[in-house]
């Protein structure tokens, strides 16, 4: 799966869902067994205090190379989340495999 395809998946996941949730300038980073999507969020650099203005627990959506998606927070550690993820894709692919796990 490209980024582009991960993308819209998550754009058509929030859309169908009705979040409150931007679908325009999405973002996608690869890891080991798909892609993070998020809405970055611009700071200004020049300002020492605009880190305050940054969101906590913004949704994180994890898509699988399976086309699986699963929301996160940005308040998760991006690494744990990502693990967790990994571990409950293999899971799914195990069992739709016919391996009892």
């Amino acid at each position: 799966m490209e980024a582009t395809q991960a993308i819209s998946l998550v754009a058509e996941y929030v859309r169908s869902r009705g979040l409150d949730y931007p679908t325009d300038g999405l973002e996608a980073d690869r890891f080991e067994s798909g892609w993070s999507v998020f809405a970055p969020v611009d700071i200004d650099e020049s300002d020492p205090l605009a880190f305050l203005d940054m969101p906590v627990g913004r949704a994180i959506f994890l898509v699988g190379d399976s086309g699986r998606i699963e929301e996160s927070s940005s308040s998760v550690p991006p690494q744990q989340a990502r693990d967790a993820f990994t571990v409950r894709e293999r899971a799914d692919g195990a069992r739709e495999n016919g391996d009892p796990q």
